[in-house]
């Protein structure tokens, strides 16, 4: 009997499941000549401090990034599971030469496209 629980443990912990499921993908959006991209993990850019919250401007024709800004910061509880505490963009739209950023938990922000970079 022992063994067979052992062994039904070992064959269903893959089977295991993360506490939230992996954001869905960000429709990039192309205005004035430029794509603005949203990078969900802090592993696809270095200067990103946490996941989401982010967005990536990118020259469309070459695929070189010009800028990534950070919308909104994610402050983590020591004690508890960081993944639970992500907050990830879930669009963009871009309205009167102001990008709006909608995102989980928090109202949409909007920021203006002048000087999008500085």
């Amino acid at each position: 009997m022992y063994t067979f629980m052992l062994a039904l443990l070992t064959i269903s912990a893959p089977l295991a499941h993360a506490d939230r499921a992996a954001p869905k993908p960000v429709k990039p959006l192309l205005h004035a000549g430029l794509r603005y991209e949203v990078p969900q993990f802090a592993a696809e850019n270095k200067k990103m401090k946490h996941n989401g919250g982010y967005v990536r401007v990118v020259n469309p024709r070459n695929g070189t990034p010009i800028c990534t800004k950070q919308v909104y910061e994610t402050k983590y509880e020591t004690n508890v599971e960081s993944d639970t505490q992500d907050n990830f963009i879930t669009s963009l739209a871009i309205k009167k030469n102001a990008l709006i950023v909608v995102c989980e938990n928090l109202p949409p922000q909007t920021i203006p496209l002048a000087n999008f970079c500085d």
